[in-house]
């Protein structure tokens, strides 16, 4: 092919350009990531390229140092022109008759360093990928996710109970010395069907029941007793009532 003569030309040739995978220092550049350089540099062509490796490696959504790199092999196989000038951002011009000439590289010298080319084939995968910049795209996946997971806790198996017999609470009581009546708590909960709460909300743990109940037979040991006699109240201020009065005599 000779050298295009218009823009529509030029695209074409690029479309249809392969450059291959090389191995400069023993490090790899993939002929993908010099292609997508040099498209970004025909854009910024008119005819010279003036954009800066940071402007490149911005648009490339590549590293500042995969894009030298890849500027300095697209240089050595002569697919670019670089104007390196000191002091100066370099001018890069495309080399349109190395572009639009199938060349077969076997070898690249970069700075008098051979540099070998890896002849294994790369296997692109042509499924395309759609990517949405929307904001409420990743509010929809969250909650897929979200989904996805209580769908996981509802599949997976419940907790089983099994409810004790009396010598087996008798054997906790004694073991864990614990307080109260073993036979009124296994009673109580046998009468309820081993639930708790208002709502009837089957137990997870009896023994853990059983240590509260043994904690509430504390309490209810520690609680005040009152000896119910009656008391004289000043229901107001400054007024006594007798306390042999009825309407005066109040029990706590």
């Amino acid at each position: 092919m000779s050298k295009p003569s218009n823009r529509g030309e030029q695209l074409l040739a690029l479309r249809k350009l392969i450059v291959p995978t090389v191995v400069p220092d023993g490090a790899t550049i993939a002929g993908a990531t010099m292609k997508s350089v040099l498209r970004t540099i025909d854009d910024h062509c008119n005819p010279t390229c003036w954009a800066s490796v940071a402007t490149i490696a911005s648009e490339t959504c590549l590293s500042e140092k995969t894009v030298r790199r890849s500027i300095k092999t697209l240089k050595s196989i002569g697919l670019i022109f670089v104007d390196e000038k000191i002091g100066q951002t370099s001018t890069i011009k495309m080399n349109w008759q190395a572009i639009t000439t199938p060349v077969t590289v076997t070898e690249v010298v970069t700075d008098s360093t051979p540099v070998t080319v890896s002849t294994t084939p790369v296997t692109v995968s042509t499924t395309p990928v759609i990517v949405s910049t929307h904001p409420g795209n990743c509010y929809r996946l969250n909650e897929k996710k979200r989904d996805r997971n209580e769908k996981k806790r509802e599949s997976a198996p419940a907790h089983k109970f099994s409810s004790p017999s009396l010598i087996e609470v008798q054997s906790l009581w004694k073991a864990k010395s614990l307080k109260g009546n073993p036979e009124g708590f296994f009673y109580h909960y046998e009468a309820n069907g081993w639930t708790q709460g208002r709502q009837s909300k089957p137990l997870k743990s009896w023994q853990a029941a059983a240590h509260k109940w043994s904690t509430n037979e504390k309490d209810f040991e520690s609680k005040p007793t009152f000896s119910g006699k009656a008391k004289t109240v000043n229901l107001s201020s400054g007024v006594n009532y007798d306390p042999n009065r009825s309407t005066a005599n109040v029990k706590f």
